[in-house]
């Protein structure tokens, strides 16, 4: 009503509004506030006691990077639950979840949720990178006794390894 006067301290606060709000809190923040009325000559006071709980620092890994084909494990830190986001729908609520078979179209941006005991919520991201496996093309070759046998593979790999029979070894993509 009119006349009335507002005055409210805290731990590095002042405001003269009836009800103030203080945005983005800070576990600093927490203590007693105090806050007095005055209407016409006549004052009233009192206090409340706030607590501001710190959000809770989530870390989330996975096995990453891998070939396409092998399991993507992804771990989070404990809290007291768990949502974890990613690419292709993918969703759990357990603390460390695992794709068995996991192909190329798996990879990005994970989102991993916690919430505390407090109820105080955060998120981090953790990024997978899975490989396409190259795609392999071997020849097949048909050559009579005392002729070459020419192997041929075309698939862009970094590295090659043949095995064959009576101890053949080689580690050149097309070997003879």
């Amino acid at each position: 009503t009119a006349g009335q006067t507002y005055t409210w301290t805290g731990p590095g606060f002042n405001s003269s509004a009836q009800n103030p709000t203080i945005v983005n809190a800070t576990a600093g923040m927490s203590g007693t506030y105090n806050f007095s009325v005055n209407l016409g000559g006549c004052f009233a006071s009192g206090s409340t006691n706030v607590t501001v709980n710190p959000l809770p620092v989530p870390v989330a890994n996975s096995n990453s990077p891998f070939c396409a084909g092998n399991p993507l494990n992804l771990t989070g830190s404990a809290a007291t639950t768990y949502t974890w986001n990613g690419p292709n729908s993918f969703a759990s609520n357990l603390q460390n979840p695992s794709i068995p078979i996991a192909q190329a179209n798996a990879q990005g941006t994970y989102t991993f949720m916690v919430t505390d005991g407090n109820n105080c919520t955060n998120s981090v991201t953790t990024v997978v990178v899975i490989s396409a496996n190259p795609a392999l093309v071997v020849n097949n070759p048909t050559v009579c006794e005392n002729q070459t046998i020419n192997l041929t593979a075309t698939a862009g790999g970094a590295t090659y390894a043949w095995v064959g029979p009576l101890g053949f070894t080689s580690a050149a993509q097309n070997p003879s």
